[in-house]
């Protein structure tokens, strides 16, 4: 695991010391990027087909999952009737997203899940 995803998970799981100035001293608390105690209380968005254009290269995930605006999981969806469309290829483009989709755009992949099935668990 990168330092870059260590730092992150750490950010997620801890929250983000914070300090300011108050009206008579400096204050300080944590800021929670997902508030893990009532999961309701955050942002949810799935897009599909979220488009990323870099260098005249586009690329389009089929689903990316964001909570609070930060980009935490990237779903490729394979069509199971498809022979063609199999796990190796599912994973292969997934990589491709991972190396061409340029970091500063999306900076974290927090988990890449490729469906095995209808009722097959999902592999991370």
């Amino acid at each position: 695991m990168s330092d870059l995803i260590r730092t992150f998970q750490k950010m997620l799981t801890d929250g983000v010391d914070i300090s300011w100035m108050g009206s008579d001293c400096e204050k300080h608390d944590k800021a929670w990027l997902v508030g893990l105690a009532n999961l309701d209380n955050n942002d949810w968005l799935a897009v599909n087909q979220f488009t990323v254009v870099e260098d005249k290269r586009e690329r389009r995930p089929d689903v990316v999952l964001f909570v609070n605006g930060l980009p935490l999981a990237v779903i490729e969806l394979k069509n199971a009737a498809d022979e063609k469309a199999t796990i190796r290829h599912a994973y292969n483009q997934l990589q491709t997203y991972k190396d061409q989709i340029p970091l500063r755009r999306f900076r974290i992949y927090v988990v890449f899940p490729i469906p095995r099935g209808p009722t097959m668990p999902i592999i991370l």
